[in-house]
């Protein structure tokens, strides 16, 4: 009986423990998977934090300086100016566009005139023209003065002379005028003059004159409405010549002239001496800044307008004191205008100017995070079209990385740039 109440206590004190044991690893075991389950998901929810922090620009432009002489034109409205070279304004040493003042009898204001057509009168030769025909158009003088001269034998021919030029703003008038002697041998039955205008290559006024009737004229027009809007433009001299048997046809033009007329700010009244000076960077790349060092001789009142799309807008104005440098701040087509009581002379000296131009897009990623983010790949596309760059990158925490792409974006077109991340896909819209 002992022997046994013994062997039932010693089972029983081994059972205690076996399930002790049991109980103690059950306990452990769910310890150890609670641990690790809190670990996996503070470590998804950290990486979810680290990829939400990167962070995406596109650079797709980039600002260069240039020299006013590559780009910019210079118009005196208003004084007088000896010289308006633009290369004077190519560094500061003091060789200077100088503008005296004109004398105004009372408030100002009306229509500044500029020449659009450069060497209307052929002094050049038929620099700043194009020509096309069977033969080549020649200079021949007249009187002892230049001309374009064109002739032609046979039974037929077509021949042109045409120059572009730009118009930044809306003109308030224009007129054409221009000179022209022709003659002919033999039986013609066609000799015709058409004189047109194209804007960005569509004609938008046009004239016709019958040679073989007005053999000879010094016309003007009124085409203030073809030059209604800014834009490029191309003034078109064409000559058809047409016989039933061998013919000679003579064409000679001279003295053309475009004046157009701008409307330019009224000088404030009791000004007694005005000058207006038009500086132009129109169409150079995507945007121009520019910050112009001039001075007076006396004291003048200087206000910078700035062409608004529509209007002309005051930017800026300031009190220039005799003998005294300063600068203003100009932008792609801005007026200058200057006025006092005293006679005066502005010098305009240095014009430092930058330009933004279209580069190749480059994306630029950065981690702002705490941990490192993994990349895979970029997209940039638009509707049409799409560029890809597969790229596996690890940005770590306050680094940036940058993905080049082999093309440039197009103004008013709008993109799409994706990244893949380990843990998601950035989204970001760009209209450049």
């Amino acid at each position: 009986m002992a022997t046994r109440a013994v062997s039932t206590i010693i089972g029983t004190l081994f059972f205690v423990m076996i399930a002790s044991m049991l109980i103690v690893l059950m306990i452990r075991a769910l310890y150890i998977y609670g641990e690790l389950a809190s670990k996996l998901t503070s470590s998804m929810a950290q990486r979810e934090d680290f990829s939400s922090d990167i962070r995406v620009a596109v650079i797709y432009s980039v600002e260069k300086p240039v020299l006013a002489s590559s780009i910019v034109s210079v118009e005196v409205l208003q004084g007088s100016s000896s010289n308006t070279d633009p290369s004077l304004l190519d560094f500061r040493d003091e060789r200077c566009i100088e503008v005296e003042a004109e004398s105004v009898g009372g408030g100002g204001g009306g229509e500044g005139e500029v020449e659009l057509i450069k060497n209307g009168n052929f002094s050049e030769g038929l620099s700043y023209w194009n020509y096309s025909g069977s033969r080549p158009w020649r200079i021949t003088y007249v009187n002892g003065d230049p001309a374009a001269y064109y002739w032609y034998l046979g039974k037929s021919d077509t021949a042109s002379i045409w120059q572009e030029f730009a118009v930044d703003s809306a003109v308030a008038s224009a007129s054409l005028s221009f000179s022209y002697i022709s003659s002919t041998w033999g039986f013609p039955t066609r000799f015709r003059l058409t004189v047109s205008i194209l804007r960005d290559g569509s004609v938008v006024w046009s004239k016709r004159i019958n040679l073989l009737e007005n053999p000879e004229g010094n016309p003007r027009y009124d085409v203030s409405t073809a030059l209604s809007a800014p834009g490029s433009y191309t003034l078109r001299f064409t000559i058809e010549m047409q016989s039933s048997s061998f013919a000679a046809f003579t064409f000679i033009l001279d003295n053309v002239s475009l004046i157009a007329r701008f409307p330019v700010a009224p000088a404030t009244p009791g000004a007694a001496y005005v000058a207006l000076v038009r500086i132009s960077a129109a169409g150079a790349g995507l945007g121009v800044n520019g910050t112009l060092t001039l001075r007076f001789n006396n004291t003048a009142i200087l206000k910078v307008f700035v062409w608004a799309g529509d209007r002309w807008r005051l930017y800026e104005e300031d009190i220039g004191l005799p003998g005294q440098w300063f600068n203003t701040t100009l932008s792609e087509d801005s007026l200058l205008q200057a006025y006092s009581t005293v006679p005066f002379l502005m010098e305009l000296d240095y014009l430092a100017l930058t330009v933004e131009s279209l580069t190749n897009a480059t994306l630029v990623l950065t981690n702002k995070g705490g941990g490192e983010a993994q990349v895979y790949a970029a997209w940039l596309r638009n509707s049409t079209w799409e560029q890809r760059i597969s790229r596996y990158m690890i940005i770590l925490p306050g680094e940036s990385a940058t993905l080049q792409f082999n093309t440039t974006l197009t103004p008013g077109c709008r993109y799409e740039v994706r990244v893949v991340t380990a843990t998601r896909v950035i989204s970001e819209i760009v209209n450049p």
